[in-house]
């Protein structure tokens, strides 16, 4: 019976794709976008990927489903091998915006700031006659970054929990919807943009105040009983990463428990933003429903697996793998999930063919739309991962490979080999070096790299 019912699904599917001619979108066409992006969201942590921990999912007692970071990924397409360019937010987002690599827009290290010469997603929909606006609570403030070009409003609340008439409220919460409230205008096209800076390390979740009492994250996660080292502060963490403090199984569950409360606090703070967004404006208006999500890690989290704990010095899966979804009900055809490679640069491209904008045609991202519409199959092409101190990863379907062109070793983080090899498909973790035992594979993945440097030559020496 299941069977059969798989093939009427699959055979309907068929058939709606056949029946669209080559330029049509199926259903009915979003009017306004809106952006979520979260930092150091590793994608193997969140409860859609089957992580036992409700990191991203959140109960409720009517059995009504919460605007959670799960809702958005399960209710649209969701490409389940997207990764980053880079372990570190700046360089990510900037990618995301631009749809090229760090390299190419030139914002290539955490606290860089984007070429002039290259036009963002912003700028594109603003020219294009959309409202943006942009609110965040970032780990490193952006304002100086590039990255705030073409937002009419861009608002910076780094204040997590301010207080209004007696009321607690969450900064990034509270500015969003005074802007809801008093700007955003539904009959116009709209662009708005939430980024939210958690789960960043120190991991420090502290509790939420509810009309119902605090919600303490920390509890679910850190047990009672535990008296080891582990601080929610930098400096314990960077003497971690040092190896100046040795850990023990115990401390490393520590660690871990903190990062999971940190994405937990996080989900609970955005799903009130995205709920006031869906509830705030008159039924009629429906925005909710003419709004295309998108949703996306900027990275992931190394959580301990080669002794470092953070992102940004990452070149391995579990630093660059993140969540990529798009939520649009109305313009998708089912709830889906991709296994391609792809990355955060072909977003800006998505996006601007979903909304009828043109983007630049020298991108190295790709619009995804043809994928989602019909299912077809995406032309397989590397994924690269930098670091500005040489690190390199390209990633193709079933494989990895990891290069380093600087120094093998590195302060505050792993020893870097010259070369590994690892065969996702049966070491998703890239704990195994099969490099000596797969020369074609190596020499495929070499050769896909030295085709994509030809193209985005190396900045500086």
């Amino acid at each position: 019976m299941r069977d059969m019912r798989a093939l009427s699904l699959s055979s309907l599917l068929l058939l709606l794709s056949c029946s669209q001619g080559p330029g049509e979108r199926p259903g009915t066409p979003p009017e306004h976008v809106l952006l979520v992006t979260v930092e150091n969201l590793r994608a193997d942590h969140t409860h859609m990927w089957q992580y036992p921990r409700p990191t991203t999912f959140i109960e409720r007692s009517d059995d009504q489903r919460s605007l959670d970071l799960d809702l958005l990924m399960e209710r649209g397409v969701l490409f389940h091998r997207a990764f980053a360019p880079s372990g570190a937010a700046r360089p990510s987002l900037a990618t995301l915006f631009t749809g090229l690599p760090p390299r190419a827009h030139g914002l290539i290290s955490a606290d860089g700031g984007l070429s002039e010469e290259v036009s963002t997603l912003a700028e594109r929909l603003r020219d294009a006659g959309y409202q943006t606006a942009g609110f965040a609570s970032s780990s490193r403030p952006m304002a100086e970054s590039g990255l705030t070009r073409g937002f009419d409003v861009f608002v910076e609340d780094h204040s997590e929990i301010v207080y209004r008439d007696g009321v607690a409220v969450d900064g990034l919460l509270l500015r969003a919807f005074e802007y809801l409230k008093t700007e955003f205008d539904p009959e116009r096209p709209q662009f708005l943009w939430l980024h939210v800076g958690s789960p960043a390390p120190p991991w420090e979740p502290q509790p939420v105040p509810t009309s119902t009492g605090e919600r303490d994250f920390l509890t679910h996660y850190l047990p009672e009983s535990y008296e080891g080292p582990v601080q929610t502060n930098l400096g314990f963490l960077d003497k971690v990463n040092r190896r100046e403090i040795q850990l023990d199984a115990e401390d490393h569950d520590a660690l871990i428990g903190l990062y999971d409360a940190d994405l937990e606090r996080a989900n609970f703070l955005l799903r009130q933003v995205l709920e006031i967004y869906k509830h705030h404006f008159e039924s009629e208006l429906e925005v909710w429903e003419s709004t295309l999500v998108v949703t996306a890690g900027l990275s992931g989290c190394e959580l301990g697996e080669r002794g470092y704990f953070g992102s940004e010095e990452s070149v391995y899966v579990q630093g660059l793998h993140v969540p990529l979804a798009f939520h649009h009900p109305p313009s998708l055809t089912g709830r889906r999930i991709f296994e391609d490679v792809v990355g955060l640069a072909d977003v800006m491209p998505t996006v601007c063919e979903w909304m009828e904008v043109e983007a630049p045609s020298d991108l190295e991202g790709r619009s995804l739309l043809a994928r989602t519409d019909r299912g077809r199959r995406l032309e397989p092409r590397p994924v690269i991962s930098e670091h500005p101190d040489g690190g390199l990863s390209a990633r193709v379907e079933g494989w990895s490979l990891v290069l380093n062109r600087g120094p093998e070793e590195r302060e505050g983080a792993y020893n870097l080999p010259q070369q590994q090899l690892f065969q996702t498909s049966t070491d998703p973790e890239e704990l195994r070096d099969v490099s000596e035992g797969a020369p074609e594979a190596l020499e495929r993945l070499l050769g896909e790299l030295r085709a994509w440097e030809a193209d985005y030559p190396p900045i500086g020496p």
